[in-house]
């Protein structure tokens, strides 16, 4: 609890789920006000964005774990498909 280093990463852990947080509540909003989309529509991207968060949690972290190194972790994120190739296309 004395090493800075600790406080460092749960200030950035902390950074990270506020910008999530953020995204999520006002991302209704957004998709369906400027970018036009419908109601149900809307609710699709947002039910994709939560399957993939969950998708990103459980399989990055057995990634993490399995890689050995720095180098075939940053080679596995090279094979992950973006997340916004899977959102719905107008």
């Amino acid at each position: 609890m004395r090493e800075p280093a600790l406080w460092y990463i749960s200030l950035g852990h902390g950074s990270a789920l506020l910008v999530v947080s953020a995204v999520s509540v006002h991302l209704i909003v957004h998709v369906t006000e400027r970018l036009a989309y419908s109601l149900q529509q809307a609710t699709a991207v947002v039910a994709l964005m939560t399957v993939m968060q969950a998708v990103g949690q459980l399989g990055g972290a057995g990634r993490a774990t399995a890689s050995a190194s720095a180098r075939s972790s940053s080679a596995a994120w090279w094979r992950t498909p973006p997340a916004f190739s899977c959102w719905p296309r107008r």
